[in-house]
């Protein structure tokens, strides 16, 4: 299984996981202490092993070796697409990760159905975008969580 973090959670050789990622590694995973994980930041992706899980507290998992990213595209692809209606444009922010496109940029065009009323609607949805790109990219092994940019008009 593969989790994002900043760089910034990575001090002496240890990688600290947020609060969302330990509570998934031990209520749905139900992974152990000496487990391995693979943890990828901006600049590499790392094997580690769990050092200790205690409830309500972020998992630290001590680094044992560190690599370039090996999962991405050596090209950058960019996605503008326009909002469709229902969860279609759920499953395009999926199938594009899947098949390796870095950036998604969502656009409101004249002829869409969906509508936003302000800017908070649109946030609340480039938000949910974001988060279906990033649980995508750890399905399909990716060393880098797909970015969704601001949804634009056309």
């Amino acid at each position: 299984m593969r989790f994002f973090v900043e760089s910034s959670s990575i001090a002496q050789g240890v990688v600290t996981l947020t609060q969302e990622d330990s509570a998934h590694i031990s209520k749905v995973l139900r992974m152990r202490a000496g487990e391995e994980i693979t943890v990828c930041d901006e600049q590499a992706e790392h094997r580690c092993r769990i050092l200790d899980i205690e409830k309500g507290q972020p998992i630290r998992a001590e680094i044992l070796s560190s690599g370039a990213h090996s999962t991405e595209p050596d090209v950058f692809v960019t996605v503008y697409a326009a909002l469709s209606k229902g969860d279609r444009f759920d499953y395009l922010v999926q199938k594009c990760t899947e098949v390796g496109v870095s950036h998604i940029v969502p656009f409101v065009s004249k002829r869409c159905v969906v509508r936003l009323e302000n800017a908070k609607d649109s946030e609340k949805k480039r938000i949910r975008y974001e988060r279906i790109a990033l649980e995508a990219s750890k399905q399909c092994l990716r060393s880098r969580p797909v970015s969704v940019g601001e949804i634009l008009p056309f």
